[in-house]
């Protein structure tokens, strides 16, 4: 909504791609994931799950990565962190998924 203008997107089911490219279900203290977006619009990510052993805190960054091999900086923040009971924690990730475009996520966790 902007201003009095409402606009609404409508996603195909097939518009966004989560690839990991080093998930470690919380045993090692990195994760990596690769998130596409084949549609239109930007798309407010909120809840991207990520398995990391339990620690007190995490370290994240996200990079877009053009075809020309250009990189820029994306905010990414922890929403919530999930003890799950076994020594590992399952963390939401939320950033903003550009238009037609691919974002590394990568998490750390600091001991």
């Amino acid at each position: 909504m902007e201003g009095g203008d409402i606009r609404i997107d409508v996603l195909s089911s097939y518009s966004i791609q989560v690839r990991p490219l080093f998930n470690n279900y919380g045993i090692e203290p990195k994760a990596e994931i690769e998130l596409a977006n084949s549609s239109n619009t930007d798309i407010h990510m909120s809840s991207i799950p990520v398995g990391m052993p339990r620690t007190g805190t995490y370290c994240i960054k996200a990079v877009s990565i053009s075809s020309r091999g250009e990189i820029k900086d994306y905010e990414a923040r922890i929403n919530a962190v999930k003890d799950n009971g076994d020594g590992t924690s399952t963390l939401r990730i939320g950033t903003l998924l550009p238009r037609n475009g691919v974002l590394r996520i990568t998490v750390e966790a600091n001991f």
